[in-house]
This record gives C-alpha cells, sequence and structure tokens, in this order.
C-alpha cells in the first residue's frame, strides 16, 4: 500500500476517536415515543444521560465501525482521487480536439469533477459500515430512553459485518448528493491554495 494511503488511513483515526462523542450526542433516533419534556434535547444533557446510563464508554459506542468506516474510505478516497484527476488531464494535454484556451478552461474542471467521482465511489463504499454504526448508537440511545421510562433494556449485539443489501443503503441519494458537493468544493479550495499559496 502507499505511503500516501498509509498516511491518510491513520489521521482519521486520531481525529474520529477524539470527536466520537459529539456523533453519539447528536444521532438521537429512536423508534420509543416520548414527549418532548422528558427527552433531553442539550447536548451536554444528552451526553450526561449516555454517561449515567451507559459509562463513559457509552459516548464511543459504534466506534469500531466508525474507525473501519474512514480508515479504509479516506484511503481509497484519496486513491479515486488523484487517480482520476491525473487520468482526466493527461487525456486533456493529449487531446486534439480542443485548443489551448479550451483545454485550460477543461484541465480546471478535472479537479472538481474527480473530487465528485472520489466522494461517491469512498461513500458508496462505506455507507453500510456507516448504516451499521447509526444502527447502533441509534439502539444505545433507545434502550436509555427504556430505562428513563421503567422498561428493562434490550440486549444490543453490535451488528455483524455481511454482504450490503439494499436496506442498508436507505438515506443513500441524499448522502451522496451532498458528499459529492461538498468534495467538489473542498478539492477546488484545496488545489487552488496549493497553486497559490504553499
Amino acid at each position: 500500500m502507499p505511503k500516501m494511503q498509509l498516511d491518510y488511513i491513520s489521521d482519521p483515526e486520531t481525529q474520529r476517536f477524539i470527536f466520537q462523542q459529539i456523533v453519539v450526542v447528536v444521532n438521537r433516533d429512536t423508534k420509543v415515543n416520548l414527549s418532548s419534556e422528558t427527552l433531553p434535547t442539550k447536548v451536554f444533557d444528552v451526553a450526561g444521560n449516555i454517561v449515567k446510563y451507559e459509562g463513559w464508554s457509552g459516548l464511543y459506542s459504534g466506534y469500531r465501525y466508525h474507525i473501519m468506516r474512514d480508515a479504509f474510505s479516506a484511503g481509497f478516497f484519496y486513491s479515486v482521487y488523484e487517480t482520476v484527476k491525473l487520468q482526466l488531464q493527461l487525456k486533456n494535454k493529449e487531446s486534439d480536439y480542443f485548443s489551448e484556451p479550451v483545454k485550460a478552461r477543461v484541465d480546471a474542471l478535472c479537479v472538481p469533477v474527480s473530487g465528485a467521482a472520489a466522494g461517491c465511489m469512498a461513500w458508496a463504499t462505506v455507507y453500510p459500515l456507516d448504516t451499521m454504526k447509526s444502527r447502533y448508537q441509534r439502539d444505545v440511545l433507545g434502550n436509555i430512553i427504556r430505562v428513563k421510562m421503567g422498561l428493562p433494556k434490550l440486549d444490543i449485539a453490535p451488528g455483524k459485518l455481511k454482504f450490503p443489501t439494499r436496506e442498508m443503503y436507505k438515506g443513500f441519494g441524499p448522502s451522496v448528493t451532498r458528499s459529492i458537493g461538498v468534495t467538489m468544493i473542498f478539492f477546488s479550495a484545496f488545489e487552488y491554495l496549493m497553486k497559490n499559496i504553499a
């Protein structure tokens, strides 16, 4: 595996370890219906409930899915971006169909198109892991709500990795659309800063 990939794989792991509790706190999707007065609505209240009922480790529920998702997607993401960008730029440079001013405009489009391809491919690959992580976190929070209602906790078994099914891609359309837009902007800004500031 190239060194570039290893650098990107190790970097998100550290970041995610620090910020994982924020993701857990914000993800409060449960199937148990309670009145709005019973549910905590502030981030610190939710975090306090998680620590009270699940301990400090509850803030990191779903962490193994998160680290697998980010480790794999980061290496794949940057590899796809660089590969697509270099191929598009090479084809554009070798083309006899365009004049030089047109080639310059096409070359400028290679970056956002490559970013869109990288975002789409990486997210399509790791979306099932993200679904498993979100469901596990939802179940942990659902148990906290059950306890607050006076009901017994349910046993939560982390989902086993399996071949992705259609059900694991629910909500993929809006999510990948957002990913494409964000990565187009991200790489356009990144390449601009690298060219003009670095």
